[in-house]
């Protein structure tokens, strides 16, 4: 039973006991190999860090956990889902572990598959990942996972869960958060030979750093070293560093906090407002729901300027009303 003063403060105590919760899985583990889904960060320095001062980690805030517990819980309806579909997966959350290069992770599941004609069938893994829908939108296939260096992350998980896992292809699911879209793409290890052996090269260099009590050099990429969990072991040095000057402007910052929260709004107001003019082009009059679409071509006509003869062009407008909106 919930406890409260009056019904004024209901909100808040609601909300206080779920980010109590969140807060309550806020925690740093013990990593004592490299781990599959870390492996393609691009600072060596870090991974290194990763094994051997973990708990210096800095914990990361309420707003990422609760990103992740979201993650969790789409996996879990992703793999429902499949197994509504008659599609069951099998060893989810299967570990793997390869000790040569002290490379492990875990699956979340794998696929029996046939080739239609055959007699002989595999497994291959399959990878779940849920993202928002400005970044699921400008997904259209395997090589758009490296614009964000988080999702370039997955190509690198995947391939070495299939080296692992003895499987030549595997299957990543992305899941829209918003409208439960997905989109599978199918990953093929001969096409990711070069990642492989990039892969393998970085886990050998962590386990010899490890091994000689020595770190790497230092990330040349300011805005990755911010970022890093190891930062407050690193950043003095990088204060130290030519080319980085750290001010203390309070009011600038909140700007440039404000801005980077409004940057996918308009990214993704930016992309709809396309798709929407593209599919309305050339429709005088449409009724969508409660919106009214109209439109017509405008010619624009130039005048003859020196050197220049007279010309004209045509373009397309649209108009679209809210028909319930006051």
């Amino acid at each position: 039973m919930l406890k409260i003063k009056d019904y004024n403060e209901l909100g808040d105590v609601v909300k206080g006991k779920i980010l109590d919760d969140v807060k309550s899985r806020i925690n740093i583990y013990p990593c004592h190999s490299n781990r599959a889904s870390q492996l393609s960060d691009p600072c060596l320095r870090k991974l290194v860090y990763y094994r051997t001062r973990w708990q210096e980690a800095e914990l990361h805030d309420v707003d990422l956990q609760k990103i992740f517990d979201e993650g969790n819980y789409q996996e879990q309806i992703v793999i429902r889902e499949l197994a509504e579909a008659g599609i069951a997966l099998e060893q989810q959350q299967r570990p793997f572990e390869w000790k040569e290069y002290q490379i492990t992770g875990h699956i979340d599941g794998m696929l029996p598959v046939i080739i239609e004609g055959g007699n002989d069938f595999t497994t291959i893994p399959v990878e779940i990942k849920s993202m928002s829908p400005n970044i699921w939108r400008n997904m259209h296939s395997i090589k758009d996972l490296e614009k964000y260096p988080w999702t370039a992350k997955y190509i690198g998980q995947v391939v070495l869960y299939m080296l692992m896992g003895n499987a030549e292809h595997s299957l990543l699911i992305l899941k829209n958060k918003t409208s439960g879209q997905f989109k599978m793409f199918v990953i093929n290890l001969n096409d990711w030979l070069d990642l492989k052996e990039e892969l393998l090269q970085k886990a050998e260099a962590i386990n010899k750093h490890i091994k000689e009590n020595t770190l790497p050099d230092f990330c040349d990429d300011p805005e990755h070293c911010l970022r890093c969990q190891f930062r407050h072991i690193c950043l003095p040095d990088m204060k130290a560093s030519p080319g980085v000057n750290f001010i203390d402007k309070p009011e600038l910052e909140a700007k440039l906090k404000r801005l980077d929260e409004i940057k996918e709004s308009v990214k993704e107001f930016n992309q709809l407002d396309k798709e929407v003019k593209e599919e309305i082009k050339e429709q005088e009059n449409l009724c969508v729901g409660d919106y009214l679409i109209s439109g017509k071509w405008i010619v624009v006509n130039k005048k003859e300027q020196p050197a220049k003869e007279a010309s004209s062009y045509k373009y397309w407008k649209s108009k679209i009303v809210n028909l319930i909106k006051k």
